[in-house]
């Protein structure tokens, strides 16, 4: 089985960056790698200018998804953010922008 990778691209709330950084790195990829498949969790923060957006966001997180089922994952994330057992922060902007990624070649290293 593959992994899928789960791409989230979000921004802070104005003024809030310092916080929103905070919850992320020390709380959130926790508690999303604490949902069965989700196998990794990584934080970034963009690196210079954008090369080609519409709308930039600043931060990415990249988690890897081993699962028979990527999509049952996601909405497991879903169900336990609406059931109060995944938090999230009011410092995270609302208009953020997930997707799955399925791998279509094998994995090249230097």
């Amino acid at each position: 089985m593959s992994k899928t990778i789960l791409l989230a691209l979000t921004n802070p709330v104005t003024g809030r960056e310092q916080e929103f950084v905070s919850w992320y790195k020390n709380e959130h990829l926790k508690d999303v790698l604490a949902v069965p498949g989700v196998e990794s969790a990584q934080f970034h923060r963009i690196s210079g200018a954008p090369v080609s957006a519409r709308k930039v966001y600043s931060y990415a997180a990249v988690y890897e998804v081993e699962h028979v089922s990527p999509y049952a994952v996601v909405e497991e994330i879903v169900r336990r953010s609406k059931a109060d057992e995944m938090l999230l922060s009011d410092a995270m902007d609302e208009d953020f922008y997930c997707v799955l990624y399925d791998p279509i070649s094998d994995k090249l290293r230097r």
